[in-house]
């Protein structure tokens, strides 16, 4: 004899949230567990990616255009990419928090989701539940100093945790989310366009060629950009570029000069001088910067 209890069974519903973070991957690429103890020390950082921090101990000033926050122990940061910070220890004890780098793809949806979670302007989350993830991000520091097997699952359940704390926390819940509705013309052009970049990386960026060669006229490019990722084609492809050689500075033993012709730039110099218009820093400075 049994019981069938498939009446008691219903699909769970998807809610429109879920769907959007379902339609998202976040591929991390960094993880690790950051030091300080000198309390003179102001960092001055601009990064590529999307950052999470998570404050295990201490205080830190926090300022980002112009304006200052303060984070504590328990208190969850949001760092944008291409955007200026600094971080000014606070403590006589020492400063600790653990750093997830993670991208997000596709790239049409990733002004979407700063949206969603940049609400006041503030980096800064603070409060419940994020202080309840103190032992979270302990067991994750664990688990990679033992090599667990299914770390790399960890974090991105972590990852996934505290962005939806995040929207929770910044946004209305009572106003509906609705995905965004792109022209679907619009977001092929950019898909054509970054893959040619990407694919062309050690040439110049030069957006009428660009154009060009996907089949399109400059001006329908340049709205198709300012449309969905309100940026321009220019300085969006200069990005790509800077990004890259970024990742060839930390990763490999290359000189200045053999990455500006990897990227694509016309000399060393003109490598330098953009990488530090976008990033703060020149490639040498940031090279020499500790992880």
């Amino acid at each position: 004899m049994f019981t069938d209890i498939s009446h008691l069974t219903r699909p769970l519903p998807q809610d429109n949230l879920s769907k959007f973070f379902g339609s998202l991957t976040l591929s991390i690429t960094g993880f690790g567990v950051w030091n300080q103890t000198d309390v003179s020390i102001i960092r001055n950082f601009m990064i590529t990616d999307h950052e999470v921090v998570y404050m295990l101990r201490g205080e830190s000033e926090i300022t980002h255009e112009g304006k200052s926050y303060l984070c504590r122990a328990g208190d969850t940061v949001l760092f944008e990419p291409f955007q200026m910070y600094s971080a000014h220890c606070l403590s006589a004890e020492r400063v600790q928090y653990v750093y997830l780098h993670f991208s997000v793809e596709p790239y049409l949806l990733q002004q979407e989701l700063a949206g969603m979670l940049r609400g006041d302007g503030s980096p800064v989350y603070s409060g419940r539940p994020f202080s309840s993830f103190h032992f979270m991000y302990e067991n994750l520091c664990s688990a990679e100093e033992q090599r667990l097997e299914g770390h790399a699952l960890l974090l991105q359940l972590a990852l996934q945790r505290t962005l939806l704390a995040m929207v929770h926390q910044r946004r209305d819940l009572t106003v509906r989310y609705e995905p965004p509705r792109f022209d679907s013309r619009q977001t092929e052009i950019i898909g054509e366009a970054v893959s040619h970049v990407l694919n062309h990386m050690d040439e110049p960026v030069r957006v009428a060629q660009i154009a060009q060669d996907i089949g399109v006229s400059e001006n329908k490019m340049y709205k198709s950009f300012m449309d969905v990722l309100h940026v321009s084609p220019s300085r969006y492809f200069l990005q790509i570029k800077i990004k890259r050689a970024r990742e060839l500075l930390r990763q490999t033993d290359l000189s200045v000069e053999e990455i500006s012709v990897a990227t694509g730039f016309s000399s060393a110099f003109h490598l330098s001088r953009t990488f530090k218009e976008i990033l703060g820093v020149s490639p040498s400075q940031l090279r020499h910067q500790k992880e």
